[in-house]
């Protein structure tokens, strides 16, 4: 993670119940006491029967978004705001991509899943 560089974020989510409000990513920057700066992708809000692609910056071919230049930590998430709890309805996630966009080269970053 370079502070002050540029990054994105990226991937697929799939929505088709209404149990959910929104779906979105996030990228949160940590600094070295934790204070925290983030942003977040278009929201999906409605019902589809397809994947649909999510992106920070909102462009999906975008030159990215510059982290605080003291962040020390980047924090992905894929966020399902949940409305009403139903184990059978599950969000799904797919081709998650974070980059760092250099200035002739670019790094991708293996992304650690968790379930919460």
């Amino acid at each position: 993670m370079v502070g002050g560089g540029y990054y994105t974020l990226s991937g697929w989510a799939y929505k088709d119940s209404p149990n959910f409000r929104s779906v979105y990513l996030r990228i949160e920057w940590r600094d070295a006491w934790g204070e925290i700066y983030h942003v977040d992708s278009h929201i999906l809000t409605d019902d589809e029967e397809a994947y649909q692609r999510l992106c920070i910056p909102g462009e999906c071919d975008g030159d990215g978004v510059q982290a605080p230049n003291n962040a020390v930590e980047a924090r992905i998430k894929c966020v399902a705001d949940i409305q009403e709890a139903d184990p059978e309805t599950p969000i799904f996630f797919d081709e998650l991509s974070f980059a760092f966009q250099g200035s002739n080269w670019k790094v991708h970053l293996p992304l650690v899943v968790k379930n919460y």
